[in-house]
Protein backbone atom coordinates (compact mmCIF):
# COMPACT_ATOMS: atom_id res chain seq x y z
CA UNK A 1 0.00 0.00 0.00
CA UNK A 2 1.08 3.57 -0.99
CA UNK A 3 2.19 5.98 1.92
CA UNK A 4 -0.59 8.84 2.24
CA UNK A 5 1.38 12.24 1.38
CA UNK A 6 -0.59 16.02 2.25
CA UNK A 7 1.01 17.41 -1.74
CA UNK A 8 0.40 20.78 -2.25
CA UNK A 9 3.09 21.07 -5.35
CA UNK A 10 3.83 19.58 -8.32
CA UNK A 11 7.08 20.80 -9.88
CA UNK A 12 7.85 19.48 -13.57
CA UNK A 13 10.90 19.15 -15.37
CA UNK A 14 10.27 20.16 -19.10
CA UNK A 15 13.04 18.67 -21.86
CA UNK A 16 12.21 15.07 -22.06
CA UNK A 17 9.14 15.06 -19.85
CA UNK A 18 6.28 17.82 -20.82
CA UNK A 19 7.80 18.01 -24.66
CA UNK A 20 8.28 14.02 -25.40
CA UNK A 21 6.67 12.00 -22.30
CA UNK A 22 9.27 10.40 -21.27
CA UNK A 23 11.52 10.01 -24.83
CA UNK A 24 15.38 11.47 -24.43
CA UNK A 25 15.81 13.80 -27.03
CA UNK A 26 18.79 12.06 -28.35
CA UNK A 27 16.10 9.11 -29.64
CA UNK A 28 13.77 11.79 -30.87
CA UNK A 29 16.26 13.39 -32.91
CA UNK A 30 16.91 9.97 -34.43
CA UNK A 31 13.86 9.09 -35.09
CA UNK A 32 13.31 12.05 -37.33
CA UNK A 33 16.69 11.38 -39.19
CA UNK A 34 15.39 7.49 -39.55
CA UNK A 35 12.27 9.22 -40.94
CA UNK A 36 14.50 11.39 -43.18
CA UNK A 37 16.16 8.80 -44.39
CA UNK A 38 19.58 10.63 -43.77
CA UNK A 39 22.46 8.59 -44.14
CA UNK A 40 24.45 8.70 -40.87
CA UNK A 41 24.85 6.01 -38.23
CA UNK A 42 23.77 6.23 -35.15
CA UNK A 43 27.28 6.36 -33.30
CA UNK A 44 28.46 9.37 -35.22
CA UNK A 45 24.78 10.61 -34.97
CA UNK A 46 25.02 10.42 -30.91
CA UNK A 47 28.64 12.33 -31.09
CA UNK A 48 26.70 15.43 -33.11
CA UNK A 49 23.92 15.13 -30.47
CA UNK A 50 26.52 15.79 -27.74
CA UNK A 51 28.06 17.98 -28.96
CA UNK A 52 25.54 20.53 -29.95
CA UNK A 53 24.28 20.34 -26.30
CA UNK A 54 27.57 21.40 -25.25
CA UNK A 55 27.25 24.21 -27.37
CA UNK A 56 23.84 25.56 -27.53
CA UNK A 57 24.03 28.41 -24.59
CA UNK A 58 22.16 31.11 -24.47
CA UNK A 59 24.75 32.98 -26.45
CA UNK A 60 23.03 30.84 -29.79
CA UNK A 61 18.93 30.80 -27.85
CA UNK A 62 17.72 34.45 -27.33
CA UNK A 63 14.73 35.13 -24.98
CA UNK A 64 12.45 35.40 -27.56
CA UNK A 65 13.24 32.06 -29.55
CA UNK A 66 10.17 29.68 -29.77
CA UNK A 67 10.32 26.19 -29.52
CA UNK A 68 10.98 25.30 -33.25
CA UNK A 69 13.84 28.10 -33.18
CA UNK A 70 15.26 26.37 -30.00
CA UNK A 71 14.93 22.90 -32.41
CA UNK A 72 16.47 24.59 -35.41
CA UNK A 73 19.27 25.59 -33.60
CA UNK A 74 20.03 22.25 -32.04
CA UNK A 75 19.84 20.67 -35.55
CA UNK A 76 21.92 23.12 -37.15
CA UNK A 77 25.29 22.16 -34.56
CA UNK A 78 24.37 18.49 -35.14
CA UNK A 79 24.52 18.58 -39.08
CA UNK A 80 27.86 21.51 -38.88
CA UNK A 81 29.67 18.71 -36.39
CA UNK A 82 28.56 15.87 -38.92
CA UNK A 83 29.39 18.09 -42.43
CA UNK A 84 33.05 19.17 -40.69
CA UNK A 85 33.90 15.19 -39.68
CA UNK A 86 32.77 14.24 -43.31
CA UNK A 87 29.95 12.13 -42.05
CA UNK A 88 27.30 14.07 -44.02
CA UNK A 89 27.50 16.07 -47.73
CA UNK A 90 27.03 19.92 -47.20
CA UNK A 91 25.21 20.11 -50.51
CA UNK A 92 22.22 18.67 -48.24
CA UNK A 93 22.23 21.22 -45.84
CA UNK A 94 18.95 22.79 -45.54
CA UNK A 95 17.17 19.82 -47.27
CA UNK A 96 17.66 17.21 -43.83
CA UNK A 97 17.79 20.42 -41.45
CA UNK A 98 14.24 20.72 -42.59
CA UNK A 99 13.25 17.49 -42.71
CA UNK A 100 14.49 17.08 -39.33
CA UNK A 101 12.99 20.35 -37.77
CA UNK A 102 9.27 19.42 -39.47
CA UNK A 103 9.22 15.74 -38.09
CA UNK A 104 10.65 16.87 -34.20
CA UNK A 105 7.82 19.74 -34.10
CA UNK A 106 5.53 17.89 -35.57
CA UNK A 107 5.88 15.38 -32.33
CA UNK A 108 6.81 17.52 -29.45
CA UNK A 109 3.98 19.52 -30.43
CA UNK A 110 1.40 16.55 -30.37
CA UNK A 111 3.11 15.43 -26.87
CA UNK A 112 2.38 19.35 -25.41
CA UNK A 113 -0.65 19.56 -26.61
CA UNK A 114 -1.81 15.81 -24.29
CA UNK A 115 0.42 17.57 -21.34
CA UNK A 116 -1.50 20.74 -21.94
CA UNK A 117 -4.56 18.67 -20.86
CA UNK A 118 -2.72 16.98 -17.88
CA UNK A 119 -1.60 20.18 -16.71
CA UNK A 120 -5.06 22.05 -16.56
CA UNK A 121 -6.37 19.66 -14.76
CA UNK A 122 -3.71 19.03 -11.95
CA UNK A 123 -3.86 22.98 -12.19
CA UNK A 124 -7.00 22.90 -10.33
CA UNK A 125 -6.34 21.57 -7.11
CA UNK A 126 -2.09 21.65 -6.84
CA UNK A 127 0.70 24.87 -7.15
CA UNK A 128 2.52 24.03 -10.06
CA UNK A 129 6.08 24.54 -11.26
CA UNK A 130 8.79 24.10 -13.74
CA UNK A 131 12.25 23.14 -13.31
CA UNK A 132 14.34 23.00 -16.19
CA UNK A 133 17.80 22.88 -17.82
CA UNK A 134 17.08 25.40 -20.57
CA UNK A 135 18.52 28.38 -22.63
CA UNK A 136 16.62 31.47 -21.05
CA UNK A 137 13.79 31.64 -23.17
CA UNK A 138 11.53 28.66 -20.97
CA UNK A 139 8.91 31.32 -20.73
CA UNK A 140 8.77 31.90 -24.53
CA UNK A 141 8.34 28.14 -25.65
CA UNK A 142 5.71 27.65 -22.31
CA UNK A 143 3.27 30.95 -23.42
CA UNK A 144 3.55 29.11 -27.18
CA UNK A 145 1.78 26.18 -26.19
CA UNK A 146 -0.37 27.98 -23.71
CA UNK A 147 1.28 26.32 -20.20
CA UNK A 148 2.66 28.93 -18.92
CA UNK A 149 -0.78 30.02 -17.03
CA UNK A 150 -1.08 27.08 -15.04
CA UNK A 151 2.81 27.61 -13.72
CA UNK A 152 3.03 29.26 -10.73
CA UNK A 153 6.65 29.57 -10.78
CA UNK A 154 8.94 28.67 -13.84
CA UNK A 155 12.96 28.26 -13.03
CA UNK A 156 15.01 28.25 -16.34
CA UNK A 157 18.31 27.19 -15.56
CA UNK A 158 19.87 29.99 -17.83
CA UNK A 159 18.20 32.49 -15.77
CA UNK A 160 18.88 31.46 -12.88
CA UNK A 161 22.51 30.14 -12.85
CA UNK A 162 22.47 27.09 -11.70
CA UNK A 163 22.14 23.24 -13.30
CA UNK A 164 20.09 20.26 -12.93
CA UNK A 165 21.45 17.76 -10.75
CA UNK A 166 22.50 20.77 -8.15
CA UNK A 167 19.78 20.33 -5.85
CA UNK A 168 20.04 23.83 -5.29
CA UNK A 169 17.55 24.69 -8.38
CA UNK A 170 15.07 22.24 -6.84
CA UNK A 171 15.48 24.45 -3.53
CA UNK A 172 15.39 27.92 -5.20
CA UNK A 173 11.78 26.54 -6.95
CA UNK A 174 10.77 25.19 -3.23
CA UNK A 175 11.62 28.58 -1.94
CA UNK A 176 9.39 30.65 -4.47
CA UNK A 177 6.82 28.15 -3.92
CA UNK A 178 6.91 28.53 -0.21
CA UNK A 179 5.76 25.10 0.04
CA UNK A 180 7.59 22.22 2.03
CA UNK A 181 10.25 19.81 0.33
CA UNK A 182 7.69 17.45 2.19
CA UNK A 183 4.43 18.29 0.38
CA UNK A 184 6.52 18.93 -3.14
CA UNK A 185 6.06 16.15 -6.17
CA UNK A 186 8.62 16.73 -8.41
CA UNK A 187 8.52 14.77 -11.94
CA UNK A 188 11.16 14.15 -14.16
CA UNK A 189 12.38 11.79 -16.92
CA UNK A 190 16.23 11.70 -15.95
CA UNK A 191 16.42 9.74 -12.66
CA UNK A 192 20.21 11.52 -12.08
CA UNK A 193 19.06 14.80 -12.96
CA UNK A 194 15.69 15.29 -11.72
CA UNK A 195 15.11 12.23 -8.97
CA UNK A 196 18.44 12.68 -7.39
CA UNK A 197 18.59 16.26 -6.53
CA UNK A 198 15.47 16.08 -6.08
CA UNK A 199 15.58 13.46 -3.26
CA UNK A 200 18.26 15.17 -1.51
CA UNK A 201 16.35 18.54 -1.08
CA UNK A 202 13.10 15.96 1.23
CA UNK A 203 10.84 16.15 -2.08
CA UNK A 204 8.48 13.09 -2.77
CA UNK A 205 9.81 12.07 -6.58
CA UNK A 206 8.30 10.36 -9.52
CA UNK A 207 10.42 9.17 -12.05
CA UNK A 208 8.93 9.12 -15.79
CA UNK A 209 10.57 6.03 -16.55
CA UNK A 210 10.46 6.11 -20.82
CA UNK A 211 13.28 5.61 -23.70
CA UNK A 212 16.67 6.93 -22.97
CA UNK A 213 19.86 6.85 -25.13
CA UNK A 214 21.39 5.45 -21.82
CA UNK A 215 20.21 3.34 -19.47
CA UNK A 216 20.12 4.76 -16.31
CA UNK A 217 20.81 2.75 -13.43
CA UNK A 218 18.18 4.21 -10.90
CA UNK A 219 15.20 3.52 -9.67
CA UNK A 220 16.11 3.36 -5.85
CA UNK A 221 15.62 6.01 -4.94
CA UNK A 222 12.68 7.18 -6.59
CA UNK A 223 9.70 7.12 -4.45
CA UNK A 224 7.05 6.22 -7.33
CA UNK A 225 8.01 5.26 -11.00
CA UNK A 226 5.46 6.02 -14.12
CA UNK A 227 6.15 5.54 -17.92
CA UNK A 228 3.62 8.50 -19.16
CA UNK A 229 2.57 11.34 -17.83
CA UNK A 230 -1.07 10.15 -18.17
CA UNK A 231 -0.56 8.15 -15.29
CA UNK A 232 0.61 10.56 -12.51
CA UNK A 233 -3.03 11.94 -12.02
CA UNK A 234 -4.21 8.41 -10.88
CA UNK A 235 -1.08 8.03 -9.36
CA UNK A 236 -1.41 11.33 -7.52
CA UNK A 237 -4.56 11.10 -6.49
CA UNK A 238 -4.33 7.71 -4.93
CA UNK A 239 -1.26 9.01 -2.44
CA UNK A 240 -3.15 12.20 -1.53
CA UNK A 241 -4.08 12.74 1.85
Amino acid sequence: MNPIHNIKAILFDFGGTLDTDGVHWSEKFWEAYTSAGIPVDKSEYEKAFIEAGDHLVSVIIQPHFGFKDTLAAQIELQLRYLESNHNLPPVEHYKYKNAILEYSYKEASKTLEKSNQIISKLAQDYLLGVVSNFYGNMDTVLKEFHLIEYFQIVIDSARVGVRKPSPDIFRLAIHQLRVPAGNTVVVGDSYDRDIVPAKQCGCITVWLEGRSWKKEEGGKQADYAIHSLKELDTLIHNITL
